[in-house]
């Protein structure tokens, strides 16, 4: 899970997983169970901050495999 680079990204994106979302639970077991958990349990940050930390413990050839608004698949080789 990452986080827009902007507050009109981040509202973008909990908009994209909430449509997400309703098409497979209720929009009281989106607002009652998973955005309290997501607020609880999770810890996004800018997907920019993100990369740029793994550079940083030693990562190379750092790079975005895949996103869709919410969410990222990334990596990188430890050298």
């Amino acid at each position: 899970m990452i986080l827009g680079s902007s507050n009109f990204l981040q509202e973008m994106y909990m908009r994209q997983w909430r449509n997400f979302m309703i098409r497979y639970v209720s929009q009281n077991e989106i607002e009652g169970k998973w955005i309290p958990k997501y607020q609880s349990e999770d810890c996004p940050a800018k997907l920019m901050d993100q990369l740029e930390w793994m550079a940083e413990i030693g990562f190379a050839d750092v790079d975005v495999l895949w996103r869709s608004y919410y969410f990222a698949l990334y990596g990188g080789v430890r050298r």
